[in-house]
């Protein structure tokens, strides 16, 4: 995978972890959060960096932490209002 490619992934990322976490609290709640963010975070995860490229791997560090804290917030937030930790499909 080239470094583009591997920066796009990362920015994706935190564009969808940004788009998250700008939500009105209550549609937060009932966005399948984890869904939405772990397909990212896995894809970061599985990709190799070379170690020149330092800034890119901070970047990615710190896009999957900050991902991984707001599907936290989104389970304490749901198990505080007495929600199942999965969302509730709409059918």
């Amino acid at each position: 995978m080239k470094i583009s490619e591997i920066r796009a992934l990362i920015y994706a990322l935190r564009c969808n972890r940004n788009a998250l976490s700008g939500l009105p609290e209550a549609e937060f709640e009932r966005t399948d959060v984890p869904a939405r963010l772990n397909p990212f975070i896995e894809a970061c995860k599985a990709v190799v960096i070379a170690p020149k490229f330092k800034q890119d791997i901070e970047n990615r560090r710190v896009a999957v932490e900050k991902a991984e804290a707001l599907i936290q917030l989104w389970h304490k937030k749901r198990s505080r209002q007495g929600r199942p930790d999965k969302p509730i499909k709409a059918g």
